[in-house]
């Protein structure tokens, strides 16, 4: 079989692996990846480039390795599913960079974002968007009232001490989960801290109410239920042209 042939068959072969996943708005394509084994790491290093490459092979323990190789090749094959890429996923023009949103140069006016949390990997893609989206698999985390006065806003610090105890550790989990896709979203890293914008709740949803950016009120903020065994969050602002006016 031809590289083209193999780059073919591995992409039918992720397929069972993929779950797309719901959103409100239908611009935004989001889709999670489980790295169940099945896929071999010759396989996955078809469709890398020599960059993603040479990242995977830095590392000297097994799993980072493998995680590396199955996160990026879900990553290629995601954006080029999205963009109707007809060549190789490893010709594409992405880019990743620390602190910084992905970028695809075959697509410059896609926005992206991508994490990963043990096995699972999410990926998303708006056109023309700020766009940041984090995953989490759900666990028990002690200490949250210490954790969250250290790194959320003090309204948000009080508001995971007063919840009820059983509920604490997974209201944590939700707050730092969106927090990470909203700085992700802004272009900032988490070295900038989570306390750097706040959320507020709002009936069924929550608020940002300071993104630091003077247009709070077009951020947007949504959870995905469909990994139940995972908190999924996106945050998305639109572009300047579509706000509601």
């Amino acid at each position: 079989m031809n590289c083209k042939g193999k780059i073919s068959d591995l992409s039918e072969r992720f397929s069972p692996l993929l779950t797309l996943l719901e959103v409100p708005l239908p611009e935004i394509r989001l889709m999670s990846a489980l790295d169940d084994g099945s896929l071999a790491n010759d396989d996955l290093r078809q469709v890398l480039s020599a960059a993603e490459l040479a990242e995977a092979d830095r590392r000297s323990d097994a799993a980072e390795h493998r995680h590396i190789l199955f996160r990026r090749s879900f990553q290629r094959l995601f954006v080029g599913r999205a963009i109707g890429w007809q060549q190789s996923p490893a010709a594409l023009a992405l880019h990743h960079a620390t602190d910084r949103p992905p970028v695809c140069g075959d697509a410059p006016g896609l926005s992206l974002s991508f994490s990963s949390s043990g096995a699972v990997c999410v990926a998303a893609a708006a056109p023309s968007a700020r766009l940041g989206v984090d995953i989490e698999e759900r666990r028990d985390i002690a200490n949250v009232e210490a954790l969250a006065r250290r790194f959320f806003t003090p309204d948000e610090a009080e508001l995971v001490s007063g919840t009820p105890a059983p509920l604490r550790s997974g209201l944590f989990q939700t707050l730092w989960c969106a927090k990470e896709a909203g700085l992700k979203a802004m272009g900032r890293g988490i070295v900038s801290g989570l306390n750097t914008f706040a959320l507020q709740p709002d009936g069924d949803g929550w608020k940002i109410i300071d993104s630091g950016t003077g247009d709070s009120e077009f951020w947007q903020l949504w959870f995905c239920t469909t990994l139940p065994r995972h908190i999924v969050a996106v945050m998305h602002r639109p572009a300047i042209n579509s706000r509601a006016r």
